[in-house]
């Protein structure tokens, strides 16, 4: 978590731009050998009034994943598979 606060303006200036707020990390998962350590980002937000348009959830994905180099896969509580939802809510950690 501590990348995250080192990089803490640019991903807040990232999400500004494609209207999401609270962020927060489900996971960091990564493959042995692969640079750099981390190689999947899976990260809960909420979306304001016009934030969810497929571009914009796409583009939002694209910034992140250009910021950390890495893949990240963007999720909305709506959007949580609902067998796991409440744990991974439970699980889930503010970025800021």
């Amino acid at each position: 978590m501590d990348d995250f606060v080192e990089q803490r303006d640019q991903i807040a200036a990232i999400l500004a731009r494609h209207h999401a707020s609270k962020p927060r990390v489900l996971a960091v998962m990564s493959t042995a050998g692969v640079s750099p350590a981390r190689s999947l980002i899976e990260m809960l937000v909420e979306f304001e009034d016009g934030g969810k348009d497929p571009l914009n959830w796409g583009w939002l994905q694209i910034d992140l994943t250009l910021l950390f180099g890495c893949q990240v896969d963007i999720f909305t509580e709506e959007t949580l598979p609902e067998p796991r939802r409440e744990a991974m809510l439970q699980q889930a950690r503010p970025l800021f």
